[in-house]
């Protein structure tokens, strides 16, 4: 699962840091060279399942291409393959590549199980638990076809008079598998509208509220920072 999480995001940052785009400042390159030959040490049992190689605190330091500025990380925890990943995904917001709000609350969530706290565990938020199942492989049980007609069954999806309903039952069948909706397909009421609508605030609780313009990704974020306050509402208001 960790493998997953950081390929994506060590292909940004090679972009933002190879040694090539430093020619022209051998101590610069030199300084990258270094710290990637390290970084893929620490990175080891992410991409290739090998034994931590690194038992000691290392810091990293990388220039970036765009801006030329020096930026630095610490991996305190190189043993722990979440800690080494949590530390990675902070250089990386050093750099400035933008890191999804639910690859970092996987990361923080899996870091404080690692950990042993038992509290951690007993007091996961929804949130948390949404996150990390969106990276642990789709349940292929909850529904091995989906087609229009299926997404269309759902009594507690809406969609909006400017919405094609057909046509958002289409993309729907594309990116519902990615988006673990096991969760909270059919389970919490979902309303599609166009990007240019307005809906006051009291007529949304409980409800996600999806624009028929959203990506599979845009979903995903909206997903994982809003559910857990949606599903409280969704319950609250039935109780």
């Amino acid at each position: 699962m960790a493998s997953s999480l950081v390929k994506p995001y060590l292909k940004k940052f090679v972009l933002r840091t190879h040694p090539d785009f430093f020619g022209h400042d051998l101590s610069r390159k030199r300084c990258n060279e270094d710290s990637l030959q390290q970084l893929y040490t620490l990175l080891g049992p992410l991409l290739k399942k090998s034994p931590p190689m690194v038992k000691e605190k290392t810091r990293l330091a990388f220039y970036d291409k765009s801006s030329q500025k020096q930026v630095e990380g610490t991996f305190d925890q190189p043993t722990s393959e979440w800690a080494t990943l949590q530390s990675f995904l902070s250089l990386c917001k050093e750099l400035g590549i933008p890191i999804k709000s639910s690859d970092m609350d996987t990361v923080r969530s899996m870091v404080s199980q690692s950990s042993g706290t038992r509290a951690a565990r007993m007091h996961k938020s929804l949130k948390q638990e949404f996150a990390e199942a969106l990276y642990k492989g789709h349940d292929t049980s909850f529904r091995r076809e989906w087609t229009p007609k299926t997404v269309l069954e759902n009594r507690l999806l809406m969609m909006g008079p400017s919405v094609d309903k057909n046509k958002m039952a289409e993309r729907l069948c594309e990116i519902l598998p990615q988006l673990k909706p096991e969760i909270w397909w059919g389970k919490i009421p979902v309303l599609i509208v166009s990007p240019e609508s307005s809906l006051p605030v009291t007529l949304t609780k409980g409800m996600l509220i999806l624009t028929s313009d959203m990506q599979c990704a845009d979903i995903e974020q909206y997903l994982a920072a809003n559910f857990e306050r949606k599903h409280a509402e969704h319950i609250e208001k039935y109780r």
